[in-house]
């Protein structure tokens, strides 16, 4: 038996996917939470992926004080707290796995942002729905008789 291939997702795309249809709201009603859950999925992706570049991060920087420590005259100078440190800040390891965990990071907050915007447009579905049900989209044959002050 041939295991079940997942459906591919469509790239996500929140210019659009955001964007809303008032003359379309069944339609809108039937994407948002199935668009919701899509990008629910890679904030939970991306929120592990943070999670592991934060731990690779300080076991790099754990290394690299453990190994001043234990091998001090490696370096030919006093080894002071603050000089620990700065050995820490500059290993080129640490730079690269500090700016892959910026990375994760700034997409994790994006996508939170996006979380609350689509919370946002499901508000505004739900308002706009109010207003349909009301009649406010029906064209209106007579234009209204504006009162003057």
């Amino acid at each position: 038996m041939t295991p079940k291939k997942k459906a591919p997702q469509k790239k996500l795309n929140p210019s659009e996917d955001l964007r809303l249809d008032k003359m379309n709201l069944d339609l809108e009603l039937e994407k948002q939470a199935s668009l919701y859950f899509q990008y629910s999925e890679e904030y939970a992706k991306e929120k592990g992926l943070v999670d592991q570049a934060r731990l690779q991060l300080d076991l790099q920087r754990a290394e690299v004080g453990l190994g001043a420590r234990e091998n001090p005259k490696d370096y030919g100078f006093k080894l002071t707290a603050d000089a620990i440190v700065d050995l820490v800040a500059n290993d080129s390891e640490v730079k690269n796995l500090n700016e892959i965990y910026i990375s994760h990071r700034e997409r994790f907050v994006m996508l939170e942002r996006l979380l609350s915007a689509f919370e946002m447009k499901a508000k505004a579905l739900d308002k706009l729905t109010q207003l349909y049900l009301s009649g406010y989209f029906q064209q209106n044959t007579k234009k209204p008789v504006r009162k003057r002050a």
